[in-house]
């Protein structure tokens, strides 16, 4: 069975990914950079909010790995990790490259 079929979520559900989410996709643009941090990272919580992933970023999803939802959870908090990544300059993406968690 694939997992496509195991986790079905409805659209309001922050575990729930629209086929055109990907890994590359850049949450704003320009991409925040040290000069312009305040306007940028209130765009970067807005979209995120508007994807129904802000939960994501602060905290308040939490999931044990032996619960039922670990591996949709596991695999929201990465592309989320991987949206926040693509949406910086290099000298921040630097820093932030080995997230583990979207928070």
């Amino acid at each position: 069975m694939s997992e496509e079929s195991v986790y079905s979520f409805s659209l309001q559900s922050h575990l729930y990914l629209h086929p055109s989410e990907n890994l590359t996709l850049s949450l704003i643009y320009p991409i925040l950079n040290s000069n312009n941090y305040y306007s940028r990272s209130r765009l970067v919580i807005t979209t995120l909010s508007a994807k129904n992933k802000f939960e994501f970023i602060n905290e308040i999803v939490v999931v044990a790995k032996v619960d039922h939802f670990y591996q949709p959870w596991k695999k929201c908090t990465n592309i989320v990790v991987s949206w926040l990544v693509h949406s910086m300059s290099l000298s921040i993406r630097q820093i932030i490259l080995w997230m583990e968690k979207a928070e």
